[in-house]
């Protein structure tokens, strides 16, 4: 009895070391979703800061209790922060730290879309036009090895069909697009990817790794909804006419539509008309400014400079 006792528990040793070495080859590699996308921001940029870690710090493992005969006839694994943990049921992890390759791969996916001229990953705010902020809430990882109360015989029923466990991930993440000057919160958002779980069996071993495809998905829906909402401005800043109507033509210089109120032309403008006043009606997006020796108003698209429209006398008053 004593003799068989020692098989089966080798047995069930050796499939259980099996079932740990068996995993599928995983590195942290990250690939863009393809998009064809018309520029939306061109002469704008954005730095993507790394990522604020706002997880729970703290994973465990009970997976020996599936050695425990008759009851609870599984062991199990609860990790809040995966990447450190020394064994996962499928394996060895990659070495990656989210709070920097989540980000990274943030500006690869923007870089990719085409919505700014220029991404990139930081450490520091400045030197661009707007600042993405991301907050890491779950990257949560379970998983189960079933004995069926047969302790370590357990695992003899893998060989005939019977389930090895239950892997799960799940993310989410919170994302801001903040824009650097003002410092306004142009875009905020949770994104929760749907939740992964596969059932394991000895002869088919799921990943257990697949949060670069799930932030994949994540990022698809932040860059398309980035998108939307800048598009959404666009179309808001070119009915600014219905805001602020003139009807004196009078000697107002309109030929100053189109221009860039850039040195040095602002310098020129400045030096004929007198120095700007700022008005009611500016926003992040528009600058409304009264020109007093030349008795009339700009509005300016303040992501191009550009002068939109110019109106005689001060309007809004």
């Amino acid at each position: 009895m004593k003799k068989y006792f020692s098989i089966v528990l080798l047995v069930g040793l050796f499939t259980c070391s099996c079932a740990t070495q068996k995993s599928w080859v995983k590195s942290w590699v990250y690939s863009s979703n393809k998009y064809n996308y018309a520029p939306v921001l061109q002469n704008k940029s954005a730095v993507i800061l790394p990522f604020k870690d706002s997880r729970e710090n703290i994973n465990k493992n009970m997976v020996l209790m599936y050695l425990i005969p008759i009851y609870p006839s599984y062991g199990w694994i609860d990790y809040n922060v995966p990447e450190v943990a020394g064994s996962h049921m499928g394996g060895p992890w990659p070495a990656y730290t989210p709070s920097k390759d989540y980000p990274k791969a943030l500006a690869q996916e923007l870089t990719s879309a085409g919505i700014f001229n220029w991404v990139h990953y930081n450490f520091r705010k400045g030197g661009s036009d707007f600042v993405i902020e991301g907050e890491i809430l779950s990257t949560k990882y379970t998983g189960t090895m079933r004995s069926y109360g047969l302790s370590a015989a357990g695992p003899l029923l893998w060989f005939i069909g019977f389930p090895c466990g239950v892997v799960t991930n799940e993310l989410e993440i919170k994302l801001s697009c903040v824009e650097n000057n003002s410092k306004n919160v142009i875009f905020s958002k949770t994104y929760t990817a749907p939740k992964y779980k596969k059932t394991a069996w000895i002869y088919a071993l799921p990943s257990d790794f697949t949060y670069p495809s799930m932030l994949k998905s994540l990022y698809k829906d932040f860059t398309e909804d980035i998108r939307r909402t800048y598009l959404s401005i666009n179309t808001q800043s070119t009915k600014v006419a219905t805001e602020i109507i003139d009807t004196d033509t009078g000697s107002v210089p309109y030929d100053l539509v189109g221009e860039k109120y850039l040195y040095p032309k602002s310098m020129e403008i400045i030096e004929e008309y007198g120095s700007p006043q700022t008005l009611s009606g500016t926003t992040n997006w528009r600058w409304v400014a009264y020109f007093p020796k030349g008795d009339f108003t700009i509005i300016s698209d303040t992501r191009t400079s550009t002068i939109n429209d110019v109106l005689s006398g001060r309007k809004p008053q």
